[in-house]
């Protein structure tokens, strides 16, 4: 089972997956102004922002640094929709599930902060669910990935990695395996193995990664089905439909869900057609 998300176009695929494994359900728009009635004793943390530093006006320069976020936080019944804030500034607005394009960003530090949509009055201060002080480096690219839940097992989180992007050699393609499903309050429990099942044996070396993880990217040959599961103690948490990877393509693919709210699912995201789109900061 998996979303298969490609840049400038969202493109959602789902299957129902055998006996033993949740059954998969799309999101409906009219879900999005749900309003959702906060945790009791729920407070919106303290964070510090970087002392004096502001976004700028600009006009990105083609080596600025390039940013791609996706949503995977399981926050709230019926409230899938995230304001990206950059020091104050929104930036992006995403449904559960979705990837965006890749936008330019200043370099330098900033505060990167999540914001829930409640209604269509957006009263965003009382949902901070996450953020965190983010360097970006000139000519380089990024993904932020957004996981976690209300806290009840896992807090919903930031995790931004750089990205390589870099092609591989003829009749590769690149893949990389990221835990975002906040399956248990323990840490140590949310721990799974991620398992070719045709041939019975661990990916990679991915065995025992636990919520939050970011494998590196994995050469592997293109042109071939790749039939992956995810597993833990207790059998099989996830059968992705087999994916095949063409020439050059690089791919995410983002185990996420299984907390309150939202069945546990695979998001692929994908090199092909990835665009860059300019911020302009005001």
């Amino acid at each position: 089972m998996y979303k298969r998300l490609v840049f400038g176009v969202s493109l959602f695929l789902f299957a129902i997956i055998g006996a033993g494994v949740v059954t998969q359900s799309s999101i409906s728009s009219a879900s999005l102004l749900a309003t959702r009635t906060p945790v009791v004793g729920e407070t919106v943390p303290t964070r510090t922002p970087v002392v004096g530093q502001t976004v700028p006006t600009r006009t990105p320069v083609p080596n600025s640094p390039v940013l791609q976020i996706s949503n995977f936080v399981d926050f709230a019944p019926g409230i899938t929709e995230i304001i990206i804030k950059l020091n104050g500034e929104e930036i992006l607005v995403l449904k559960y599930g979705d990837t965006s394009e890749y936008v330019y960003v200043p370099p330098g530090t900033f505060l990167l902060e999540v914001i829930a949509v409640t209604d269509d009055t957006r009263a965003p201060e009382d949902f901070l669910l996450a953020f965190a002080n983010v360097t970006f480096e000139l000519e380089e690219e990024y993904s932020a990935i957004i996981g976690g839940d209300d806290g009840s097992n896992q807090p919903a989180q930031i995790k931004v990695v750089e990205d390589d992007n870099t092609a591989p050699p003829a009749g590769k393609a690149k893949i990389r395996i990221a835990h975002f499903a906040p399956v248990d309050s323990v840490l140590a429990n949310t721990a799974v193995d991620v398992v070719d099942e045709a041939t019975n044996t661990v990916f990679a070396g991915l065995s025992g990664v636990q919520f939050g993880a970011v494998s590196s990217f994995i050469e592997v040959d293109s042109g071939v089905a790749y039939d992956l599961i995810v597993t833990n103690g207790s059998g099989t948490v996830l059968d992705l439909d087999p994916i095949t990877l063409e020439e050059g393509e690089i791919v995410t693919i983002v185990v996420n869900g299984g907390g309150a709210n939202q069945p546990i699912d695979a998001g692929v995201i994908s090199s092909i057609d990835k665009l860059f789109l300019p911020v302009i900061f005001e």
